[in-house]
């Protein structure tokens, strides 16, 4: 506590322009209720269009697009990830994603209380004015506010690391700590689809396999007892901003956002920008849809590889042992998936394991007894993990041996 600066503020003051906002969501919802989802969203999204062409359209019929558009996403979500007891911790930054985040999950927690956390990064002199903004929100509100100073710059891993990814490290720590000690198990963050397409576009220029190319996944494990949680990933940056429009919301704006010396701003701006303005509109919500298959697709991968570990390995005291004869005719990219499950089942260190490593891991099984024959024995992976492969003389059949050097 010493090298950091942090406050906790309980307000109570006055939340009747919130209870405003709640009423009219609760109109939406009955208009949403009233009609067919699937056909009533179409629809939606066609008043709103009508609705900037004729001044004649009514502020409800308005309503009708973004407000209820993120009500209706948010509740589905809520009714699938958020059925946890406790209170709920909401980051809010000040920015529009974070503001109507809060501002939806405020109606929608059913009874849960809401705790706000504010992280205040030392990369920019207007970080003090996103804090103050926050501070009043929460005031306005009557919600609890958590904030803490983080000194980025100073960190001993910043050069390895890099400013983005330093920051957000520090920020979920400060998350995790505030929850642990309130008694949380929900951290929920505003990513947009907007930042999905912008995640799974920049791990493919990095390098990635099909679960990296599956984006950011709606609920995932903080700790082992907190669970982060994304309520706004099928909700676009823009439709945010009209939910706050029409809420008459106001929220701050990041200058830092715009600068292209961080790779996901060069991205945004110079990449899918230029792109979605000129010849591909649709580029954005083509990337989410590519996420969602490659993740289906990842998890079946995976769906399958545990089955067949559960068939072909068994666990030894310090290790796994598989046998290579009933699965050497498998699919290469199958037995690279096998190895990576037996990594994450094991609690085995993966940073430095790379696809090179899971694609050699299956070749060995692959070829095991042409290697058995060759003599070849073993081999050392990231991690302290050593393979062993044997070959029974009786039986003809191999086997290879994984286990980690103390």
């Amino acid at each position: 506590m010493n090298s950091e600066y942090q406050k906790s503020i309980r307000v109570t003051s006055s939340r009747v322009d919130f209870f405003r906002y709640v009423q009219e969501v609760s109109e939406c919802r009955s208009d949403i209720r009233n009609e067919n989802s699937d056909e009533s969203l179409v629809m939606n999204r066609g008043n709103a269009n009508e609705a900037r062409q004729s001044p004649m359209k009514t502020a409800r019929e308005s309503k009708t697009s973004a407000l209820c558009r993120v009500h209706h996403e948010v509740e589905c979500f809520c009714n699938t990830h958020m059925r946890l007891k406790g209170p709920v911790l909401v980051g809010v930054s000040g920015g529009a994603d974070s503001v109507a985040l809060l501002c939806v999950l405020g109606e929608k927690v059913h009874g849960r209380p809401l705790v706000i956390v504010h992280a205040r990064h030392d990369l920019r002199e207007s970080a003090i004015d996103d804090e103050n903004f926050v501070i009043d929100l929460a005031k306005r509100m009557g919600f609890a506010i958590h904030t803490r100073n983080l000194f980025v710059r100073n960190d001993d891993n910043v050069k390895a690391d890099g400013l983005e990814a330093t920051a957000r490290r520090l920020r979920y720590e400060f998350f995790e700590d505030v929850a642990q000690r309130l008694g949380a198990r929900q951290v929920a963050v505003g990513h947009t689809a907007d930042d999905q397409a912008e995640t799974i576009l920049l791990r493919a220029f990095r390098g990635t396999g099909l679960h990296g190319l599956g984006g950011m996944v709606p609920s995932r494990a903080l700790s082992s007892e907190i669970a982060l949680v994304r309520p706004l990933l099928t909700i676009s940056r823009q439709e945010a901003r009209k939910f706050l429009d029409e809420i008459g919301q106001p929220w701050r704006e990041d200058a830092s956002n715009a600068d292209t010396a961080f790779a996901r701003n060069f991205l945004r701006h110079e990449i899918l920008g230029p792109v979605i303005e000129g010849p591909f509109p649709g580029a954005s919500q083509s990337l989410v849809r590519l996420g969602a298959q490659a993740s289906k697709s990842a998890s079946a991968l995976s769906s399958a590889a545990e089955h067949l570990i559960e068939l072909y390995t068994s666990a030894t005291a310090d290790g796994v042992v598989v046998q290579c004869n009933a699965m050497s005719a498998l699919d290469q990219h199958l037995l690279a998936e096998i190895f990576v499950v037996i990594w994450k089942q094991q609690q085995w260190p993966a940073r430095d394991m790379t696809a090179r490593h899971f694609s050699q891991l299956a070749s060995i099984v692959n070829r095991a007894q042409e290697l058995c024959v060759a003599k070849y024995c073993s081999a050392d992976f990231p991690g302290q993990i050593r393979t062993v492969l044997a070959m029974n003389t009786h039986t003809t059949r191999c086997t290879l041996t994984l286990k980690r050097l103390s």
